[in-house]
């Protein structure tokens, strides 16, 4: 009887902090980054500290069995920042801003949650698909140009730069919805779209079948509607997994064929040649040209040529938590990581996340993918330092857990 109550409270637990980190999934989704259409520091941070007191429960209610190493890693990191934080103050770089260092944090207290305790939740699958409920909607109503949703994310979902929401959806009506951005957006669709299409193949319901192959095509359409150098190369390893995973499931190369056929009929729908040959005429021309997100900013006329030339010429030195108006960070990996804790830093945060997936989840194709989303993505915005990205891998990848069998891959 001792025994079976033991039991019992140990599965509560084990549900609750499920729980909680499903909590930390739907802030990540939904938690405002402006008011009225103002972007809200205030806001954001309030956001990362909610988050990170549901990590640190989890932790708290899992015994304190956490990655240690990624804990050292990340306080050898805080050292870095604060360390190279203080001699550019002396040096009078620019001002000190304390907020820099709250994604550095949220980034290590996740990637150090070890969640091998967790079991296989792939009957939490359809909760996933209600709670990405409201990103399809906010999706389709900037597709179909519906005013009231627009200007719902006009208000509540603006981020990282005023003009970016006008640019981006009012004027090219991309379906960047609560990720601000396209660039970003692309890369969260990706993960989503292998999430839906991994429970797709590990359900055994027809109806669940059917509805997470219809999420994860919809969230392929939307990777493609998002008219993006990222997006085109994501679509790329997307048409190779899901090519693959058809054949391996079917045992046949026509069902490959057709994905491949149906994917390249709408790309010509979408007129996507036109993204798809500049892409080409840009990777021809050493990506010299201005017509990519990639060129924009490692090309010959990008826009951190001012940070490229304060870090490699005039003060060769990270700057840690320093702000100054003349550099624009966060824009790619140089810009965040190299600049602000060098490149042994960065190299430093691929490790933490190498850790982390090597130790949580258990196919090494998983591994590989979320390790390369999060790689290509440092060309573009840095998913890591990203609220909306970090703090929704804990789920992501216990769902992902949940399609693959018990012993590692």
């Amino acid at each position: 009887m001792f025994d079976r109550r033991l039991i019992r409270n140990w599965e509560r637990r084990l549900v609750f902090q499920r729980y909680m980190l499903f909590a930390v999934f739907l802030l990540a989704l939904y938690f405002p980054s402006s008011i009225f259409g103002n972007i809200s520091v205030p806001v954001q941070m309030l956001g990362y500290s909610i988050c990170i007191l549901f990590c640190m429960g989890y932790a708290i209610l899992n015994r304190m069995v956490v990655i240690y190493t990624n804990i050292c890693i990340g306080i050898f990191l805080i050292f870095l920042l604060l360390f190279f934080t203080l001699i550019s103050y002396l040096a009078g770089v620019g001002i000190v801003t304390i907020g820099a260092l709250m994604p550095y944090v949220g980034f290590i207290v996740v990637l150090s949650l070890d969640l091998r305790s967790q079991r296989a939740i792939r009957e939490y699958g359809h909760s996933f698909l209600v709670a990405l409920v409201g990103l399809l909607v906010l999706a389709w109503g900037v597709i179909g140009a519906e005013p009231s949703i627009t200007n719902f994310q006009s208000s509540w979902y603006q981020a990282f730069y005023d003009g970016l929401f006008e640019g981006l959806v009012v004027w090219y009506v991309k379906p960047v919805t609560v990720f601000a951005t396209h660039s970003f957006a692309a890369f969260v669709y990706f993960l989503f779209t292998i999430t839906c299409y991994e429970l797709y193949s590990a359900s055994t319901s027809r109806l669940s079948q059917l509805l997470f192959l219809a999420y994860s095509v919809t969230f392929c359409v939307l990777i493609l509607l998002l008219l993006s150098t990222s997006a085109f190369f994501l679509t790329i390893i997307l048409l190779g997994y899901l090519s693959l995973k058809l054949y391996s499931r079917y045992g046949g190369i026509v069902f490959a064929g057709l994905f491949v056929a149906a994917t390249v009929s709408l790309f010509v729908y979408l007129n996507i040649a036109s993204v798809s040959s500049q892409v080409l005429f840009d990777l021809y021309q050493g990506f010299s040209g201005s017509g990519s997100g990639f060129s924009a900013r490692f090309g010959a006329e990008n826009r951190q040529y001012e940070t490229y030339k304060f870090m490699f010429e005039d003060f060769n030195f990270p700057i840690g938590l320093i702000y100054n108006e003349n550099l624009v960070l966060g824009d790619n990996f140089v810009a965040e990581y190299v600049i602000r804790v060098s490149l042994f830093g960065y190299i430093a945060v691929l490790m933490m996340l190498y850790n982390f997936l090597r130790i949580n989840v258990r196919s090494r194709l998983h591994r590989i993918l979320i390790f390369t989303t999060v790689v290509l993505s440092d060309l573009g915005y840095p998913l890591l330092v990203t609220f909306r990205f970090v703090f929704l891998l804990p789920y992501v990848v216990l769902l992902l857990n949940g399609t693959v069998r018990q012993t590692r891959q």
